[in-house]
């Protein structure tokens, strides 16, 4: 029986990666004459950074030790992967090259560790097992417009955990943690798509579209909405038409794991939203906010 993990490790977690990350966000906004200002951002996230690793290699060490649970494993791991690729990157040339979307890249990269610890810190929600895993589509729509496409990383997340919980499939760690994993996780995207397939059609639901389809327009569409950050009038319209599109294999798969849910869970009530939902929110207030003043 896995243990609890202690708060102050969440906690230390939660404050590292947002020091991190508002520190790459302020320092998009230093002045390029300002030379010393940006000298000290760059220390600051240097020792930031060497320190995530140092606490990276500490909790899965002391995690083995304690026998706590899998998940903060998969937290200090994939802070480690999210902090130590973009040196990897931009000791590449062709990245180093296309400088503006290395950059984007990697703040999406650090975004993901400290979206995942702000999950573990919310306290677990004891009725959840109470209530169907039936997600209504006009709040998967909304909470992706509001999040700029990246509620879609939650969605992927939760879809494990339904999966375990609503159909006894095996689930493991390196499930979770491959969806992070470059190149790992077009794998692990399919690998999803596929198992829901499965599950739909043990229970007679009837699935349309194949998983390999759906995790190439999936990849597709978020790849070419990346460089959002990006803006002359026209392009800026361009790049949020295809990021709105991404949500089109979403919510063609959701629609199926519905039907499925419907089903098998058909006796359960339904709850419109949890309290990951709420700090989902709050995070695309922020990302809205910063997207609004990089237009202005």
């Amino acid at each position: 029986m896995a243990r609890e993990i202690p708060f102050w490790i969440k906690l230390a977690y939660v404050i590292i990666f947002s020091f991190v990350f508002l520190i790459n966000i302020v320092s998009k906004f230093i002045p390029a004459n300002a030379t010393a200002l940006t000298n000290i951002f760059m220390v600051w996230l240097g020792l930031s950074i060497l320190a995530i690793i140092i606490f990276a290699v500490y909790t899965i060490v002391k995690a083995y030790k304690e026998k706590w649970h899998h998940s903060i494993i998969a937290l200090a791991i994939t802070g480690f992967i999210a902090y130590v690729t973009p040196f990897v990157l931009f000791s590449i040339k062709y990245f180093a090259d296309k400088h503006e979307l290395t950059n984007i890249i990697c703040l999406v990269l650090i975004l993901c560790p400290l979206v995942y610890s702000i999950i573990l810190i919310i306290p677990k929600e004891k009725e959840f097992k109470k209530y169907s895993n039936h997600v209504s589509l006009d709040k998967l729509f909304i909470m992706y417009i509001l999040t700029l496409g990246t509620y879609k990383i939650w969605w992927m997340i939760r879809n494990w955990t339904y999966i375990k919980e609503g159909t006894r499939k095996d689930v493991y760690t390196w499930d979770y943690i491959g969806l992070f994993v470059p190149i790992v996780n077009i794998f692990m995207l399919y690998n999803q798509f596929e198992t829901i397939k499965e599950c739909s059609k043990e229970k007679l639901v009837k699935v349309t579209w194949s998983a390999g389809w759906m995790t190439f327009w999936f990849l597709i569409l978020t790849a070419a909405a990346l460089p959002s950050f990006k803006h002359d009038n026209i392009y800026t319209i361009v790049i949020f038409t295809v990021l709105m599109l991404g949500i089109i294999p979403i919510v063609t798969i959701q629609t199926t794991m519905n039907k499925l849910w419907n089903k098998s869970q058909r006796k359960l009530p339904r709850k419109l939203m949890y309290t990951s939902d709420y700090v989902w929110a709050v995070i695309g207030i922020i990302l809205w906010t910063l997207e609004i003043m990089l237009i202005v």
